[in-house]
């Protein structure tokens, strides 16, 4: 089978069909009906069409992009800082810094505390990818937090 594409070249196309013996429940007797019943019930399940030149797909090699950061970025010391917001209470900002950091309540409050005065509080400081966990987790009970450059 010949089909044309959109650039009038000819592709050629292998078809074949798959084919079953249908025998009805009405026909089925204690006598063997293969051979008769058969081969007039033919019936063509699903038809399909290949393309002659078909084979496995080809896929071009993956570029591999290396992020570049250079030591400096990588080595500084990171902050975590939160940032005041009007919505959640200061018990809740108290439980979450315990909670997330491991803090004692003093501590956790005294943070509090400096956030809900000075509009924000450095709560950690130390390796980005830490920095980047604790953020998270700050997100997760919808508190405001950034990661910063130290200094």
């Amino acid at each position: 089978m010949a089909t044309a594409t959109g650039c009038n070249t000819l592709q050629y196309v292998v078809g074949f069909e798959l084919t079953v013996a249908y025998v009805s429940l009405l026909d089925m007797t204690g006598e063997p009906l293969w051979t008769e019943v058969a081969a007039e019930k033919i019936v063509t399940v699903m038809r399909f069409s290949v393309p002659k030149n078909a084979g496995p797909p080809t896929v071009d090699e993956p570029t591999i992009e290396q992020e570049t950061r250079s030591k400096e970025d990588i080595d500084l010391p990171w902050q975590v800082v939160v940032h005041n917001d009007p919505v959640n209470l200061m018990s809740y900002v108290t439980m979450v810094f315990q909670r997330v950091f491991g803090y004692p309540r003093e501590k956790a409050e005294h943070h509090m505390l400096e956030v809900h005065h000075k509009g924000r509080s450095i709560l950690w400081s130390g390796m980005r990818e830490r920095g980047e966990l604790y953020v998270q987790q700050l997100h997760g009970y919808l508190l405001l937090a950034t990661l910063e450059k130290a200094g």
